[in-house]
C-alpha cells in the first residue's frame, strides 16, 4: 500500500528518465532525504491513501537535480507530478488535496 522507493544504485540508472517515470506512474514525487517539505508531502499522500512513487533524488545520479530544475524551472523540493504533469511542491499538493483532485489515485479505487 502507498509508496515504494526506487533508490537503485547509480550504476543501474543509465536508462532512467524523468519523462519515463512520470508517464509510467500516475503520481510521482521527487524527494530529497532529510528534507522536511519532502517528508511532509509524502506524509500527506500516505494519509490520503494515494498510491505514489517516490524517487529520492540524492540517491540517484548527481545530474538528476539539475535535470529536474531544467524540466520544471524550479529549484525547491519536493517535485510533485500528477498524470505526467508537474504540479509544484507541497503547497500545490495541499491545494490538489483540498480540491479532491487526488481521490482517483487512492489505493481503494
Amino acid at each position: 500500500m502507498g509508496a515504494y522507493c526506487c533508490a537503485a544504485p547509480e550504476s543501474t540508472v543509465s536508462d532512467f528518465s524523468i519523462a519515463k517515470e512520470i508517464s509510467n506512474n500516475s503520481v510521482v514525487i521527487f524527494s530529497k532525504t532529510g528534507c522536511s517539505t519532502s517528508l511532509g508531502a509524502k506524509m500527506k499522500l500516505y494519509s490520503e491513501g494515494v498510491n505514489f512513487k517516490v524517487i529520492e533524488v540524492n540517491k540517484r545520479t548527481s545530474k538528476l537535480k539539475e535535470e529536474l530544475k531544467n524540466y520544471t524551472n524550479k529549484e525547491d523540493f519536493p517535485y510533485v507530478f500528477l498524470e505526467g504533469h508537474y504540479i509544484g511542491g507541497i503547497h500545490e499538493l495541499e491545494e490538489k488535496i483540498n480540491l479532491g483532485t487526488l481521490k482517483k489515485f487512492k489505493s481503494d479505487n
